[in-house]
């Protein structure tokens, strides 16, 4: 519940004839986290076939692009060479790829005959033929330009001295199409370049003839093309009725053999056998050990290893809880030395959250949006995780909202009993106790956590500083309470100083380089009366909305509606304050002032070497 799985670290020594037979049992068992070899022989040798298998799986991964999905039957998974022998010997793959060139070059077509159109649409009405525009003596220039430009145009190539002709045609109250004919070996380009012009390319396909040439020609190959284009949509269309699924289970059956032949970059290789290092789960070794000899014909030798190395992190988790151990996980993953917080996290974070918004209404509106959020969300994601989360601090606020007698800043609770467990106007003084209670609690708990982890990394010293500074907290805790507000009698007042005096000097001797945190075992336990400053800035606002913004019909029609509007708006806006405030405040508390008294995290993943079928199967 509080850490990690125990792991061992083992070493897998098989005959090079098993390789394959032990690393595909290894595959299906996904229980081992292999890692690089420490013996000190030399590395394996590249798998022959892990360039062959990615070579086919970009074949078949383009083809499935090219086809319409369909449905997915599940295919038998083909071993190794039968598949490479299969999938290369599959001609209707280098059909669907000839299909889909043609497909392309049709599409380029298309585009060409669109630009012949445009173009033809813009000469259209003048008397030009395309096709004479070729001579040895002249050179010509198409161009868009603004109407109130073309006379300049015009008044810069006179003055330029180059022979032209221009031809001008007002396409609409902006633009107009200018035609220039000049002398070859002359340039016009410096003189356009000093206006706004588009250029047209007359040379371009399909432009030949006059403008009805053109677009004559256009219709008529467009006809044609559409034709081939929706003859090869409808062939691959009933290739993908065939072959799709197959195709889907290819790819399945190609990326878990590209796995197999990948990991033997990690092995370590003599001229007669193979070593393979990893970690398993100390409950699975046996298991694994068994499995593996039965796989191998007795043929493999597996030895656990001493190592200093720490171990992957494995955290077996209920569903239920998934989501918060995802968010600890997403801040960092603990170590498989240190103890996992999570369990506390889930119980510490609802209550801090539920009493900064402590309002059974805002609970209940809370719980529905993130049911909400939950269900359009893609699950396992961040937002997914963080709406389940959201729920379970939902009904934590409705519960600290019947306790406050709080909904939507109403009262109702007079009506059913006398009892006020927690009440925000009047009682302020047993809230800002509980808080800091609550503050004390936390991080007494994970300085206690913290001598845990210490202990038993053998940092002894450090461990002891935590303790003394359990015992500094507590009794300089008394100590204030008595001096400043009397809660105790003088003589256990001075006691607890003494004590908290002696317990600080032994914590700075103890703590080494942790000694410049302690002025934050004074700071953080303060810190939780943060719970009390939102929690009460969020009931007062209610209450203020309620008494102004009430909707009532005595006033009128127009005035009802407008305070409703307003109301409903206000509420809206207090409540997700409120709900921001809970979470930042509530992740802070648990982050920043409990786990740094003991987490370390940036733990390793135990990442088995593994794969989850979809579509195929054994």
């Amino acid at each position: 519940m509080f850490s990690s799985e125990k792991m061992t670290k083992v070493r897998v020594i098989g005959v090079n004839s098993k390789r394959d037979k032990i690393v595909e049992y290894l595959h299906k068992a996904g229980n081992l986290h292999i890692t690089k070899g420490t013996t000190d022989i030399q590395d394996a040798a590249a798998d022959g076939y892990e360039s062959k298998i990615s070579g086919l799986l970009v074949k078949v991964s383009g083809a499935i692009k090219l086809l319409d999905p369909m449905p997915i039957e599940e295919e038998r998974h083909i071993h190794r060479d039968k598949l490479i022998g299969e999938i290369e010997e599959f001609a209707k793959l280098d059909e669907m790829f000839s299909l889909a060139d043609r497909k392309r070059e049709i599409n380029e077509e298309l585009l060409a005959l669109e630009n012949a159109e445009r173009t033809a649409n813009y000469f259209a009405g003048m008397d030009i033929n395309f096709s004479a525009l070729e001579s040895g003596v002249l050179e010509f220039k198409e161009y868009i330009m603004a109407n109130s430009d073309v006379q300049k145009f015009d008044s810069m190539l006179a003055k330029s001295k180059i022979k032209y002709e221009l031809i001008t045609k007002e396409m609409n109250k902006k633009s107009s199409l200018a035609l220039v004919a000049y002398e070859q070996g002359s340039s016009i380009a410096d003189i356009a370049s000093k206006f706004n012009t588009t250029e047209i390319d007359i040379r371009a396909k399909y432009i030949e003839g006059t403008p009805a040439d053109v677009e004559k020609h256009v219709v008529a190959k467009r006809k044609e093309l559409n034709k081939e284009l929706a003859d090869i949509n409808e062939s691959l269309h009933e290739l993908s009725k065939l072959y799709y699924s197959k195709l889907i289970g290819y790819k399945e059956m190609l990326e878990i053999e590209l796995q197999r032949a990948g990991v033997s970059a990690q092995f370590k290789q003599t001229e007669q056998s193979f070593v393979i290092e990893g970690w398993v789960a100390t409950d699975t070794f046996e298991k694994f050990k068994t499995g593996l000899d039965a796989s191998a014909g007795g043929l493999v030798h597996v030895e656990k290893v001493k190592s200093e190395e720490l171990a992957p992190t494995l955290i077996r988790k209920s569903k239920l809880l998934e989501p918060f151990y995802f968010l600890v996980e997403f801040f960092s993953l603990p170590r498989s030395d240190e103890i996992d917080p999570t369990m506390i996290f889930i119980l510490s974070f609802p209550i801090f959250y539920g009493l900064m918004v402590s309002d059974a209404g805002y609970g209940v509106l809370s719980f529905v949006i993130a049911t909400l959020l939950a269900k359009r969300s893609k699950k396992d994601g961040l937002l997914y995780n963080v709406a389940k989360i959201w729920q379970v601090n939902a009904i934590a606020v409705v519960v600290f909202g019947i306790l406050s007698n709080q909904y939507f800043g109403f009262e109702f609770n007079q009506n059913f009993t006398s009892a006020k467990p927690l009440d925000w106007t009047t009682g302020v003084n047993s809230i800002v106790v509980l808080t800091v209670a609550f503050g004390l609690l936390q991080v007494c708990l994970g300085l206690l956590l913290g001598f845990v982890n210490n202990y038993n990394k053998g940092h002894k010293k450090v461990a002891y500083g935590k303790l003394t500074s359990i015992i500094l907290i507590l009794a300089g805790t008394v100590a204030v309470a008595g001096g400043l507000f009397g809660a105790v009698s003088a003589n256990t007042t001075n006691v607890a100083a003494i004590i908290a005096i002696v317990a600080l000097v032994l914590t700075i001797a103890l703590s080494g380089r942790e000694a410049v945190e302690l002025t934050n075992l004074i700071t953080h336990p303060l810190s939780y009366t943060r719970i009390l400053g939102f929690g009460f800035a969020s009931i007062i606002i209610a209450k203020l909305i309620d008494m102004a913004f009430t909707p009532t019909l005595n006033n009128g029609i127009i005035p009802f509606v407008l305070f409703t509007l307003l109301f409903i708006l206000l509420h809206t806006l207090n409540m997700m304050l409120s709900i921001f405030e809970g979470i930042v405040q509530g992740v802070r508390l648990n982050f920043i002032e409990f786990f740094s008294k003991f987490y370390s995290g940036n733990g390793k993943k135990f990442s088995p070497f593994s794969y989850k079928r979809v579509h195929t199967k054994e």
